[in-house]
């Protein structure tokens, strides 16, 4: 995922979906991270049960705007190392996710699934968003590692 995004090429994009489903996998599936970092828990069987396609493919594009917008920041200014790449994945998401912590609880109450989520998570959505997100990175940046080899 090199930034500007008209660089971006087939293979970049491939490495990003492996590394995307690769991470929901051990991170939801296998670890079960949500459940243990978040609660309310009907909450998280709501999100990973109950809309399982609609909102992992939102959630998968998400992560890929994250990701777009950290390497927009590296590209311009001039971060080629991986750990400060790093550095403004997590930047990135803990502005993000407190953006749409603001704007879901500053609304009034309603009945739609992340109002109901960020009241109920607060922070710790955004420490389980950091945390999916770094795996992410890093497994993509492996991607394109072992692919450009």
């Amino acid at each position: 995922m090199q930034f500007p995004l008209s660089k971006t090429s087939f293979q970049d994009i491939l490495a990003y979906i492996v590394a995307y489903a690769s991470s929901f996998f051990l991170v939801v599936v296998m670890l079960k991270l949500p459940y243990r970092l978040l609660k309310p828990k009907h909450l998280i069987d709501e999100f990973y049960q109950s809309g399982f396609a609609k909102n992992v493919i939102v959630e998968c594009f998400i992560v890929f705007i994250y990701l777009l917008v950290t390497e927009s920041i590296a590209y311009y200014l001039q971060f080629n190392n991986f750990t400060e790449k790093l550095v403004i994945s997590v930047l990135v998401t803990i502005a993000f996710s407190a953006l749409f912590i603001a704007y879901f609880t500053s609304q009034s109450r309603s009945m739609g699934f992340f109002s109901r989520f960020y009241r109920a998570t607060t922070w710790h959505a955004t420490v389980y968003e950091v945390l999916f997100v770094f795996i992410v990175y890093c497994k993509y940046h492996h991607m394109i590692k072992f692919l450009s080899e």
